[in-house]
């Protein structure tokens, strides 16, 4: 077995998505007033694509709802671009995947592969809070966004759809001013139900 240390270190990690962090840092809003910074421009002819098979239904709904909330984003492929973007910056932004990242590493380096089978096959539930059912949805994302949710997968042992749909929640979480209050706190409530599964991650490795 794999000689773990940090244990004081993890303890230490609080969540942080809570609703007093929902209103630091810019809103879904300002990042779609902003429009495509140099980060977002993808290479002509690339086309970043994602289909999720089983999308909240609040999720979807809101994505729809928010459909020519703005010029930039007059249709569905471009609410979530935008979304996911305001999203992935705060799912990167978690201080426990570097952790998990790390004992990654150590796992390879040091361990046998029932060591290594600590990062793979896992499973996150969406609350049903989000809806009881579920829809497909087929999202386009900004090449560094994709790229980011494919290497946050693979940390975390995930489905690249399932961070992705956690994207979209923490997105939606940002808006304050097109998303309904009522399902604006849903969102929040993902993200820290979200943040405290990663968190019950590290205290298993």
């Amino acid at each position: 077995m794999i000689n773990r240390e940090n244990k004081n270190v993890k303890r230490k990690v609080k969540p942080i998505f809570n609703s007093e962090f929902f209103e630091d840092g810019p809103s879904l809003e300002d990042i779609v007033e902003q429009g495509e910074g140099e980060r977002d421009r993808t290479p002509e002819g690339k086309i970043c694509h994602i289909n999720i098979p089983a999308c909240p239904e609040l999720v979807k709904s809101s994505l729809l709802y928010l459909r020519r909330k703005h010029e930039r984003i007059k249709n569905l492929s471009s609410v979530c671009r935008y979304v996911i973007k305001r999203g992935f910056m705060d799912i990167e932004s978690i201080e426990c995947l570097g952790i998990i990242e790390k004992a990654m590493k150590t796992s390879y380096v040091e361990g046998n592969e029932l060591d290594r089978l600590n990062f793979t096959g896992q499973s996150y539930s969406f609350n049903n809070r989000l809806g009881f059912t579920k829809h497909s949805l087929s999202c386009y994302l900004f090449e560094w966004t994709h790229a980011g949710i494919i290497d946050t997968a693979q940390t975390l042992g995930l489905k690249a759809t399932t961070v992705t749909t956690l994207a979209l929640a923490f997105g939606l979480a940002r808006s304050c001013r097109w998303i309904p209050e009522p399902h604006r706190q849903k969102m929040q409530q993902e993200a820290e139900k979200f943040q405290e599964w990663v968190e019950s991650r590290v205290k298993n490795l």
